[in-house]
């Protein structure tokens, strides 16, 4: 029998093991169920809008805010109405009626605000605030004070500082003789929409389409995830499977029959196997999620390849990574130990994505890509988005990933030849070192 059928006997021999299990079954259906439910959650909590009145008092030290602010905020509450008189979908920040109610100052400022802060603690407000009486000077150190225990709260700080605001500019106009309004329309931002590139049909006719941000960012993320989901669901049972072999001293007699390059690169490309399964299952998933939410026409031929390329290339990376750990491991205590740094390096492509994400052309982002651990979470992202990463980038990123799950494989079967004689003795980096170079 040749190398190349030794070596598919045993990835068969992996794949079958890993596939007929139970557990294989549960571990795959994951993702997809908390991806449903998590859509499902979104669908159903974005009709369910918070309309909690919000009750703020206002100790006024101007004494001619308030009077505005009431003002704007009856036609905050006006204008919900209307909206929920005509069935109009309402959003999180005009869903809630704003009710201010000026302080009336009795006894000393202390007196005031210590009587205001049990009201809040009652719940009986939500807030309450104080303005300085130098706001109409604008001074810098004229700051609204905004006194709260509801830390999360964003609706009523944020319509505070809106309109209060609104209500010192009018004021300061007003005081200096000119006209808000016009102030207003001629001060007016000049608005903007970010569109695509535009196209031509046959006829000439040009075609413009917004940009969509799910497009642009829900997309590249959902892939890395499904990604990473694949990657976990087999690549870290290798360690465990080896570090059981090594233990049971059942590799002994498979060493007689396969090399050690052939029998750690035949788990390999049979836990590759199951990546591909697994990514099957969620790219699945996600065209019924893509066709329930109108987006199935980004899923494509050449998202797919892209897709199957960089599951291939990262599992056969990150199997590389876990079988080394498991054969250089002599038992589940020291395996657990250096998982943690192998789960980083899958985590650390995850966390660098927001920095890709704002400048996917730099410097940084090219070198980040071009980190064979961080190559697959990086270029499958950026490959989503037309027209990707330049081709010498994608293909000097995926010669080093094979190039170093190749090093991996070949440096862990020196290292399980010489190990599987070590039974109950850890060996050190140094040692490890050693039987790569001379085993």
């Amino acid at each position: 029998m040749r190398w190349r059928e030794r070596l598919f006997v045993v990835a068969a021999a992996e794949v079958a093991m890993a596939v007929r299990g139970r557990a294989f079954i549960i571990g795959i259906m994951f993702a997809p169920v908390m991806m449903a439910a998590a859509i499902g959650f979104q669908r159903v909590s974005q009709n369910r809008i918070d309309k909690e009145d919000r009750r703020f008092a206002v100790i006024d030290h101007s004494g001619v805010l308030y009077l505005r602010i009431a003002d704007l905020a009856r036609e905050w509450n006006e204008t919900i109405a209307r909206r929920g008189a005509s069935g109009l979908r309402e959003n999180d920040t005009a869903a809630s009626r704003i009710l201010p109610e000026p302080v009336q100052p009795a006894g000393t400022e202390d007196d005031v605000k210590r009587a205001l802060v049990d009201r809040v603690k009652r719940k009986e407000l939500k807030a309450f605030i104080e303005i300085p009486a130098d706001v109409l000077r604008g001074g810098p150190d004229s700051r609204v004070r905004y006194y709260s225990n509801d830390a999360t709260e964003t609706t009523l700080p944020r319509w505070v500082e809106t309109n209060v605001t609104r209500a010192a500019l009018t004021e300061r106009f007003k005081a200096s003789s000119l006209d808000f309004a016009e102030a207003t329309r001629l001060t007016r931002q000049v608005p903007m929409s970010r569109l695509d590139l535009p196209t031509w049909d046959e006829r000439g006719v040009a075609r413009e389409s917004a940009v969509d941000p799910a497009r642009a960012v829900g997309i590249p993320i959902l892939a890395m995830l499904l990604l990473w989901f694949a990657v976990l669901g087999s690549a870290p049972p290798l360690m465990q499977g080896v570090l059981e072999e090594k233990q049971s001293r059942t590799s002994e007699v498979m060493l007689g029959s396969v090399t050690p390059f052939e029998f750690m690169g035949g788990k390999l490309l049979g836990s590759t196997t199951v990546s591909l399964i697994v990514a099957g299952v969620y790219m699945t998933s996600a065209f019924i999620v893509a066709q329930w939410l109108g987006y199935v026409d980004v899923i494509g031929v050449r998202l797919i390849a892209v897709f199957v390329t960089y599951v291939i290339a990262a599992a056969l990376l990150y199997g590389s990574v876990f079988i080394s750990i498991g054969a250089a491991c002599s038992d589940f205590k020291d395996s657990q130990a250096m998982m943690m740094p192998a789960m980083i390096l899958i985590m650390l492509p995850v966390f660098a994505w927001p920095t890709v994400l704002r400048a996917p052309t730099g410097a940084l982002a090219v070198a980040i890509s071009l980190i064979p651990t961080a190559t697959p979470f990086i270029m499958l992202p950026l490959s989503t988005n037309p027209p990707g990463p330049p081709v010498w980038q994608q293909i000097v990123g995926l010669c080093l990933t094979i190039a170093t799950a190749v090093l991996f494989v070949w440096a862990a079967g020196r290292i399980f030849r010489v190990g599987i004689l070590m039974q109950g003795k850890s060996a050190t980096p140094a040692e490890m070192l050693r039987w790569v170079r001379k085993a």
